[in-house]
C-alpha cells in the first residue's frame, strides 16, 4: 500500500511539472496540499493548490486497484477431492475462502484424532474382554467384562463422531469450493465492468 501510495504521489509531482511547463501558473500565492480517499474500487489522489482567493484547482488522479485473479471453480473441486482428502479445507483455500477452508481442517484434524482414540479404545476394550471372561470362567465373578464393553461402546461413538466430522468436512469443501469460485469470478466481473467505466484521469481548474 506505501510503495503504491508514493508512486501516485510522484506521478502527480511528474504531471504537475508537466503541466506548469505547458500552462504556466503562478505558484507562489498557491498553499499545495494532498488528500487521498480510498474507495471499494480504487484509490484517489487529489492535489489541491489553494490560492489567496479560496479558489481550489484540484488535480485528481485515480488509481486502478490491482484486478483480483478469477479462481477455475474445476481446480478447486480437484483440489478438494484429492489432496482435500487428506488436508481438508483445501478447496477453499485455493477458492479465496481462508476462513472456512481453515474450518474445515480444523474439522478434518479433530475428526481423525477421534477415529484414532476410538479404534485405540477397541483394541483397549478387546484385550479387557478377552482377559476377563477368561478370569470370568475361572473365577466366577465378572472381571473386566462389562467394563470392556462399555470401553467398546464409547468408542463406537468416538468414530461415529469422527466419520461424521471427517467425511462431512470433506464433502462441504468438495461441494462448497467450485460454488466459492463461481461467486468470486462473477464479483470480479461486476468490480471491473465498475471500474471501466471510472475514467483514470480527471482534471478540474
Amino acid at each position: 500500500m506505501k510503495r503504491i501510495t508514493k508512486t501516485i504521489v510522484i506521478v502527480v509531482i511528474i504531471f504537475c511539472l508537466v503541466v506548469i511547463h505547458t500552462y504556466p501558473i503562478e505558484l507562489k500565492n498557491y498553499k499545495i496540499s494532498i488528500d487521498k480517499t480510498i474507495s471499494t474500487s480504487s484509490h484517489i489522489l487529489t492535489l489541491n493548490l489553494n490560492n489567496t482567493d479560496d479558489e481550489v484547482d484540484s488535480l485528481v488522479f485515480i488509481a486502478q486497484r490491482k484486478i483480483r485473479k478469477k479462481k477455475s471453480p474445476e481446480l478447486a473441486l480437484v483440489l478438494a477431492l484429492f489432496p482435500g482428502f487428506i488436508i481438508h479445507g483445501l478447496g477453499h483455500f485455493y477458492a479465496g475462502k481462508p476462513l472456512l477452508g481453515g474450518i474445515l481442517l480444523v474439522c478434518g484434524i479433530v475428526g481423525t484424532c477421534l477415529i484414532i482414540a476410538g479404534v485405540i479404545m477397541i483394541g483397549v476394550s478387546g484385550s479387557l474382554l478377552g482377559l476377563g471372561i477368561i478370569l470370568t470362567a475361572i473365577t466366577g465373578v465378572d472381571v473386566g467384562v462389562s467394563t470392556g464393553i462399555a470401553i467398546a461402546t464409547e468408542a463406537v461413538g468416538l468414530i461415529r463422531v469422527g466419520g461424521i466430522l471427517f467425511l462431512g468436512s470433506w464433502w462441504v469443501d468438495i461441494v462448497g469450493a467450485p460454488i466459492a469460485c463461481i461467486l468470486r469470478n462473477q464479483k470480479i466481473e461486476k468490480e471491473q465492468k465498475t471500474i471501466s467505466h471510472i475514467p483514470l484521469l480527471v482534471l478540474r481548474f
